[in-house]
């Protein structure tokens, strides 16, 4: 094994850090999954796991800046991204923004129906992995995307029942 002279950590949430930090000349680099992550996220992901593991319906937190609704936009949609199925309003103005951030689209359904039956499909042959899209598809995948799609199908028939 090779002796390090330096060391250097990248936070993980940065990924043009990681590229930066190849030219900077360390003999290694660490991700850091953990440390180096802001301290919001990291606290906002730590709920996230919380809630699934206690099987409860996750919902990020509600945005103060009443006229920022940019702002808003932006929160909602990281706040998906993380995995939150929903947000907490304080203003009615903010509803038709938060409903969209978090309502399944056309293109999203038809993604997850895919990776569904591709990954059954690939199953029913005995393979335990497969290429979807250019993503990498197991099964861990594939019970999130039932799930994501359960919870996309109610949502769509409480809409529906409200109009």
């Amino acid at each position: 094994m090779r002796p390090y002279r330096s060391v250097l950590f990248v936070p993980a949430h940065k990924p043009r850090w990681a590229v930066k930090a190849l030219a900077a000349g360390a003999d290694a680099i660490v991700i850091d999954l953990e440390d180096s992550v802001p301290a919001e996220l990291y606290l906002r992901s730590r709920i996230l796991l919380a809630c699934r593991e206690a099987n409860i319906h996750p919902l990020t937190a509600l945005w103060e800046d009443l006229d920022n609704l940019d702002g808003l936009r932006d929160f909602a949609q990281q706040g998906r991204q993380l995995g939150f199925r929903g947000m907490i309003a304080i203003h009615p103005s903010h509803v038709p923004l938060i409903n969209q951030a978090f309502s399944p689209s056309d293109s999203d359904l038809k993604f997850y129906e895919g990776l569904i039956s591709a990954y059954e499909t690939a199953a029913a042959t005995g393979e335990g992995a497969l290429r979807y899209r250019g993503l990498h598809v197991d099964k861990a995948h594939y019970d999130k995307a039932v799930d994501w799609l359960a919870q996309a199908r109610e949502q769509l028939d409480m809409n529906r029942s409200a109009n």
